[in-house]
């Protein structure tokens, strides 16, 4: 008689959470590869490509540090799971890292152009 998923309604929470974050993080993606298709040669960085590439970090960022509060204080918490919550963040980080390894030509280019940066106009 073991522990299901429905006994912790936290963690469905958590679940849910994660694959909306994901699901942030693969738009964000498929915005910046848009953008990317449009100016490959960095004569301009488009609206979709600097729209996804904010997309996509910011659903890293804020995906890795609420999945990390959320794990350590699943460990004190009888409400958690902590074996689950640990699951789910850990498909997180490997869908962030996935989708950067698919993305990742998109979302480099523009730190790379010419050697000037992506705000080469700036100077």
């Amino acid at each position: 008689m073991g522990l299901e998923e429905e006994d912790f309604s936290a963690n469905i929470q958590h679940k849910k959470f994660c694959l909306k974050i994901m699901a942030i993080g693969f738009s964000g993606v498929i915005f910046t590869y848009i953008g990317h298709l449009q100016e490959p040669n960095c004569s301009n960085i488009s609206t979709f490509h600097s729209l996804g590439s904010l997309i996509f970090v910011i659903s890293s960022l804020i995906g890795f540090g609420i999945n990390l509060f959320t794990f350590f204080g699943s460990i004190f918490d009888k409400e958690f799971d902590s074996m689950m919550v640990f699951a789910w963040s850990f498909v997180h980080v490997m869908v962030v890292f996935f989708l950067f390894i698919i993305g990742g030509e998109a979302l480099i280019t523009p730190i790379l152009c010419s050697g000037d940066g992506p705000f080469y106009d700036w100077v």
